[in-house]
């Protein structure tokens, strides 16, 4: 599957959670269960807002050669959907943010 978060946002991701500096042997795990986790996040935003053709057609597109470009295509054909994509992953961030100030 597509990776749908930046890589500037999931090192701000582990900054927040303060996990940056975990070892080398644990990072690709970490990484790939945030990656995971956000996709999911984006995943269910888009649903959201997609009829079944374009549900089917993004779901096809994850999968794609060029992914990117197919999956910034739908989105370019949806008002508002890229921003309701980064307001989703900024609010997660904000909450995993959050989480982790409520453990100190």
């Amino acid at each position: 599957m597509t990776n749908l978060i930046s890589q500037s946002d999931l090192q701000d991701v582990l900054s927040a959670l303060g996990v940056q500096n975990i070892s080398e042997r644990e990072k690709p795990e970490v990484v790939k269960q945030l990656r995971e986790h956000f996709n999911k996040v984006v995943l269910d935003t888009v649903v959201g807002e997609l009829d079944e053709g374009q549900i089917d057609e993004f779901s096809r597109a994850l999968d794609a050669e060029d992914a990117e470009e197919k999956i910034a295509a739908i989105t370019a054909r949806v008002p508002g959907l890229m921003k309701k994509i980064e307001d989703a992953v900024g609010m997660e961030i904000k909450v995993l943010r959050a989480a982790k100030d409520n453990l100190r």
